[in-house]
């Protein structure tokens, strides 16, 4: 339980990083969006996971492929956030 707020610092940071550099649907801010999700989802901090997990999701039907691993994975996250 220790390493979620360093983990959580750490994908901030990253998201302040990309906003700067990279256009806000960037499949790397999607991904980062995603870890988030993950760590707020462990922390029981559901709200906010969701929030994540579906900017996630918007970001990659924007840019990637149906089929690709990374939107199916934001999809199930986000199914499971919500169950």
């Amino acid at each position: 339980m220790e390493e979620f707020p360093k983990a959580l610092s750490s994908h901030k940071k990253a998201l302040e990083l990309f906003h700067q550099t990279l256009p806000s649907n960037h499949p790397d801010v999607a991904m980062t969006h995603n870890n988030m999700a993950k760590v707020y989802s462990s922390l029981g901090e559901y709200h906010t996971a969701m929030e994540h997990a579906e900017i996630a999701v918007q970001i990659a039907q924007e840019k990637l492929d149906e089929n690709n691993p990374y939107i199916i994975g934001y999809r199930k996250l986000l199914e499971e956030i919500q169950n």
